[in-house]
């Protein structure tokens, strides 16, 4: 597999990233990897989303993730489940290749992930639906978005962690985005930490409600798109 050769990078709240030497680009907020992460995508995302949608416990949560890089997310997206049933779907297209790269970012987190856990996201093998607890299943995919094929209207959650617009534009731009959307049931939520105002405008153009959120250290704004019914 095609890899990055990601360096490990210390954050601001004791947690470390990754910086990508091909786009210049760190893969979490340098003001914090962990205290970003929850900000964004687990509290703003999977926690707001089944406090406002309520579900049975059994009925599945199906995640897609924009960007897998480290894993991150999708470990604090596993570990902050209690009893609801999550499908989780990472693309990524320079995967890491180094396992002691990844263990030295997880176990740089605030406190101790099961190290069961973080064994199992590095053994998943790609491309191949995964149970890696009896709550969470997990599909690495290798590639690029372009190539994804989802079912329409089967994603309850996505988080859009590609890198900035100013590294990746073409990631963000209408073509990407209305297939991305398509993706999303009514009522799904996407996460970005993106609020450049021409990508808030393209996914309001697509049919989504946008929420300006408060943002994590060093960010003014984050963006939460709410897919719309028809009808709305």
């Amino acid at each position: 597999m095609d890899s990055i050769g990601p360096n490990l990078v210390p954050t601001k709240d004791g947690s470390s990233t990754l910086h990508s030497s091909e786009y210049n680009a760190h893969y979490h907020s340098i003001h914090g990897a962990y205290t970003e992460s929850m900000h964004i995508f687990i509290n703003h995302g999977l926690r707001d989303y089944l406090k406002d949608n309520k579900k049975a416990l059994d009925t599945p949560i199906n995640i897609m993730e924009m960007g897998l890089g480290s894993g991150l997310n999708a470990l604090l997206t596993a570990e902050s489940i209690d009893q609801q049933v999550v499908n989780y779907i990472g693309i990524e297209a320079h995967p890491i290749t180094e396992k002691a790269t990844y263990l030295s970012l997880i176990n740089s987190l605030p406190h101790a992930i099961d190290n069961q856990l973080i064994e199992s996201f590095w053994d998943t093998p790609w491309n191949t639906p995964t149970k890696i607890t009896p709550i969470f299943s997990l599909e690495k995919r290798h590639g690029k978005i372009e190539n994804l094929e989802l079912t329409p209207s089967s994603i309850d959650i996505i988080y859009y962690d590609a890198f900035a617009p100013e590294c990746q534009p073409h990631l963000w731009q209408e073509d990407i985005m209305r297939t991305v959307l398509s993706w999303l049931k009514p009522g799904g939520y996407l996460l970005t930490y993106c609020a450049k105002g021409s990508f808030r405008r393209t996914c309001k153009s697509l049919g989504c409600r946008l929420e300006s959120l408060p943002g994590p250290p060093g960010k003014r704004e984050i963006s939460r798109f709410v897919k719309q019914s028809k009808e709305s």
